[in-house]
């Protein structure tokens, strides 16, 4: 997972292995100047998601497996990190995106509900989760999660439901209302999907279904 640092320059985040948490990271802005991969630790990770706070500052996050999501924040824009702290439970596979008035969203697939948690200040404490899970949905563990924010501010969680996509679209900027549907035609995904918002107004997502063709979507 891939993401930048306030001043420019790349970082990967992933897990080994050895089911520990890692990362590295170049002096340049460029791929020239990568260093030795760090650890932050761990060994028992399950899913991984990271974003940039309004104060520019990266929050990593984790999700193990026992279902706690945990999260790890630099202490100043393209510094040191701090130390993790606990965000929630349950959670397996999880996604994360910042909202346009600066605060983190976190988006949570497990095998029975999907969720979207939300700080209630940007950097603060953690508001009462949201449950976006489809109607008489069932959310099979291991299916991947999406979360973007679209051109023109909402956020959109895709995730696979009993092989079909469903969308949570956020009602308004910065809203805590989610309206959730499923993608009709898209029975029996095999392949989870991955969702890349714009250019312009709309999510792209690609996903491969059970008769081995690859499709493209365009959510508007």
């Amino acid at each position: 997972m891939v993401a930048r640092f306030k001043d420019g320059r790349p970082v990967v985040f992933l897990i080994g292995t050895d089911r520990a948490l890692w990362h590295v990271w170049t002096d340049a802005q460029g791929p020239e100047g990568f260093k030795a991969t760090d650890t932050f630790g761990g060994g028992d990770a399950a899913s991984i998601a990271v974003t940039r706070g309004r104060d520019g500052r990266l929050a990593f996050f984790h999700a193990n497996k026992k279902g706690e999501v945990w999260v790890i924040r630099e202490t100043a824009p393209s510094a040191g990190w701090g130390d993790f702290t606990k965000v929630f439970d349950g959670g397996q596979e999880i996604a994360a995106a910042t909202q346009p008035d600066g605060r983190i969203a976190v988006f949570s697939a497990t095998e029975g509900k999907a969720r979207i948690h939300v700080e209630e200040t940007p950097g603060g404490p953690w508001a009462p989760a949201l449950d976006v899970s489809l109607p008489g949905g069932k959310v099979v563990r291991g299916d991947s999660a999406n979360l973007v924010t679209d051109s023109d501010g909402r956020l959109l969680a895709v995730w696979v439901d009993q092989g079909v996509i469903a969308v949570a679209r956020q009602d308004t900027v910065n809203g805590s209302a989610f309206t959730t549907s499923k993608i009709e035609g898209t029975e029996n995904v095999v392949l989870q999907p991955t969702a890349v918002a714009g250019p312009g107004r709309g999510i792209s997502l690609a996903y491969a279904a059970a008769d081995g063709g690859a499709t493209y979507v365009r959510l508007t």
